[in-house]
């Protein structure tokens, strides 16, 4: 299976975690991009492993006024379900 999406968000403001003196901050217009690819197997398809991808276009932004989220991220893993 794989996956491909994306996420934009339009300008916007926030006060949440900001002194009050200085009011709501400017966050926000940004787009975001991932992919994930992943291939189940095992007689109940029990065992996946994929490969992730997170922030592709390596955009700097933030949802939360003086915290930046991550940049670009890749991750590899394998997922057991029982």
């Amino acid at each position: 299976d794989a996956s491909l999406y994306a996420t934009y968000v339009s300008r916007y403001k926030s006060a949440r975690f900001v002194p009050p003196a200085l009011g709501l901050q400017s966050l926000g217009d940004f787009a975001n991009l991932n992919a994930r690819i992943g291939y189940g197997f095992g007689e109940r398809r029990q065992y996946r492993v994929y490969v992730a991808a997170e922030n592709l276009l390596d955009d700097e932004y933030s949802t939360v006024a003086g915290y930046p989220d991550w940049g670009f991220r890749a991750s590899a893993g394998i997922h057991f379900t029982f």
